[in-house]
C-alpha cells in the first residue's frame, strides 16, 4: 500500500536555489543524461541555458 503524502500549510522545503542547499540537492538530484554530456571533454555541448527552475545550477554544482 502506498504512502499518502500530506502537504501542510506553510511547508518549506529546502532554499530557493540550488547553490544555497547542497544537502537537498545531493539526496534529489536526478541525472537526466545532461550531466555526463557537460562531462564529456570529447562532445561539444558547452552552454547550460535553460528557464529558471530548470536545474542550471544544479548542474553547474554537481560538476
Amino acid at each position: 500500500m502506498d504512502s499518502e503524502i500530506i502537504i501542510k500549510k506553510g511547508l518549506k522545503l529546502g532554499e530557493l536555489d540550488a547553490e544555497a542547499d547542497s544537502d537537498l540537492l545531493d539526496a534529489c538530484f536526478v541525472d537526466n543524461g545532461q550531466l555526463g554530456e557537460l562531462l564529456d571533454v570529447e562532445s561539444p555541448s558547452s552552454v547550460i541555458l535553460g528557464r529558471t527552475g530548470a536545474g542550471k545550477s544544479a548542474l553547474l554544482y554537481k560538476i
